[in-house]
């Protein structure tokens, strides 16, 4: 199932200005031709994110980059993501750029947060990342389960994640910070994730614990691996 609209549209009274920007090269012979050479062999990014709002799946950034950077090398491409403020609102630009040539495409992305502060601008980033990489590269959803059935076949547990929500994740990610080996060794003794686990699969109620009090938790675990 695909990833439905999450509430961010752009609003009417957006700045205008980025759909004035060159969105190309002079050329793209270059870039066009590495692109089509690597969508060739593309086929496709398992969705390993769930949003339970919308009952919805969709693609994981570091997912798509896991599988597309090794086609980019290949063909002579990179991609590069940067910000630019305009008239009060921070766009997100992300450029592919074909090496022999030079030439190169550049697509654009609104940051719009729910709400004020930096951890909030952090998770739009996160999100306007994904889809300014997916949507320039034009990376679908991979049909192939596989590994999944194997696992079943085998007798094996297919690993469950009951809330690989991609905006919850990413609030966990920036309130914990560089504290991530503290919180989840302090979490495997509190018997909250596995030994092989990291707070990415606690459970909902655990997740917000950790988003309510995200201080105490770090200040717990940093006590706690002192000792």
């Amino acid at each position: 199932m695909s990833e439905q609209k999450e509430n961010r549209e752009v609003p009417s009274n957006a700045a205008a200005e980025p759909y004035g920007w060159e969105e190309t090269s002079k050329s793209i012979k270059g870039v066009a031709g590495a692109l089509s050479q690597l969508q060739g062999e593309l086929h496709g990014v398992k969705e390993g994110g769930v949003n339970p709002h919308f009952d919805s799946t969709f693609i994981e950034l570091r997912d798509m980059v896991k599988v597309a950077n090794p086609l980019l090398t290949k063909n002579g491409l990179s991609i590069t993501q940067t910000t630019k403020p305009i008239d009060g609102r921070l766009w997100l630009i992300t450029r592919l750029m074909h090496d022999e040539s030079g030439t190169w495409i550049k697509g654009y992305w609104p940051m719009t947060p729910d709400r004020k502060g930096q951890q909030a601008l952090g998770s739009e980033h996160t999100y306007a990342r994904r889809q300014g990489f997916g949507g320039l590269l034009v990376i679908p959803p991979s049909e192939d389960d596989d590994a999944e059935a194997s696992d079943k076949a085998d007798g094996g547990e297919v690993q469950q994640f009951p809330i690989r929500v991609a905006m919850v994740i990413q609030k966990m990610e920036d309130a914990i910070g560089e504290n991530e080996e503290a919180v989840n060794e302090f979490l495997r003794r509190s018997k909250k994730i596995k030994t092989e686990q990291t707070f990415r699969d606690v459970d909902s109620a655990t997740a917000n614990e950790i988003l309510r009090r995200p201080n105490d938790l770090i200040a717990k675990a940093v006590t706690v691996g002192q000792k």
